[in-house]
């Protein structure tokens, strides 16, 4: 779905406690404006339905991940737990994380029937069910049930794909890493596609703050800040489908170099979601001698990239 301006929650066990460092700064890639976390190590599905129902107040889109602990012996309990989870959530955007495998195989017979009721009810009960069983597949587990840091990080990047994929997509330009934006407008008129001009205004608002696009005077695109260590990271940034890939993106990136150079700091890129146009961008600032890889990473998407100087501005063509 279209997460921008979105508020989430990440609403779980103790798989939402290893996922939700990761998933947060994916989610708020995605141009979610809060990424909420209730993460709940040992709790069961039915603790949850009994004790939980109002952690979800105030977010538009929900991830839920409960049910491996102690998990219910019928289906009528699992599915009258599961009605009783999601009574509250009526209009919002629910996806549910089914049950994660166990290498012990005890403990997979609960979990294993576990996640085929909830294949079998969520889905008809207006919910979006993500298989734990294959988005985990191939992940190293720490202990046999709980998967490693890198695990949850390889996890997350799957399910953001997942909860993405259904939209018209804002996403594919968006990147983690950040920014301090100061307060001045910068007026970049072009004549691209079915639009006359963009322009850009810096917004100052502390340690994160915000560009934000108008296309003819209609809202086009957000890029996010961070200031990190003399750094100006970007930390997200998204543009509206209808003006993609008509350079409203690069005007963003050339107002945030700009505001940089200015106050004498460098604009970079850390982490970028895999399969992002923002990796088109960033690799056509290399190819051009225009950025430099910093710090190297075997997966070229999370290479930290900076611009190189402030002898020019432009970071087209």
């Amino acid at each position: 779905m279209n997460l921008l301006g979105k508020r989430v929650i990440l609403f779980g066990d103790s798989q939402v406690q290893g996922l939700a460092p990761s998933l947060s700064r994916l989610l708020t890639a995605a141009g979610a404006v809060e990424v909420g976390v209730s993460a709940n190590p040992g709790v069961s599905l039915k603790t949850a339905s009994e004790t939980l129902q109002g952690t979800t107040s105030g977010y538009e889109v929900v991830l839920v991940s409960f049910g491996g602990n102690n998990p219910p012996s019928t289906a009528a309990r699992a599915f009258a737990y599961m009605q009783a989870l999601l009574a509250p959530m009526q209009g919002k955007t629910v996806y549910w994380l089914t049950v994660l495998p166990a290498e012990d195989a005890v403990l997979q017979v609960g979990r294993a029937r576990m996640a085929a009721w909830q294949k079998r009810y969520l889905p008809s009960h207006g919910v979006t069910v993500l298989d734990g069983d294959a988005l985990s597949a191939g992940l190293t587990r720490r202990d046999g049930l709980h998967l490693t840091s890198g695990g949850y990080a390889r996890l997350a990047d799957r399910i953001a794909r997942k909860m993405t994929a259904a939209a018209t997509p804002l996403w594919p330009w968006l990147v983690l890493g950040g920014l301090v934006i100061g307060a001045g407008a910068y007026a970049l008129t072009r004549r691209r596609g079915s639009f006359n001009g963009v322009e850009v205004l810096a917004q100052e608002g502390g340690d994160n703050e915000e560009f934000r696009a108008y296309c003819d005077g209609t809202s086009c695109g957000l890029l996010k800040v961070q200031s990190r260590d003399g750094f100006v990271e970007v930390s997200s940034i998204a543009v509206i489908s209808a003006f993609q890939r008509q350079h409203v993106a690069t005007r963003l990136y050339e107002a945030a170099h700009r505001w940089s150079c200015n106050r004498g700091k460098t604009l970079i890129s850390t982490t970028r979601i895999a399969r992002a146009h923002s990796n088109d961008f960033w690799d056509k600032q290399l190819r051009k001698g225009r950025a430099v890889v910093i710090e190297d990473n075997d997966e070229p998407h999370n290479r930290k990239i900076a611009i190189r100087n402030c002898d020019v501005f432009s970071l087209d063509g």
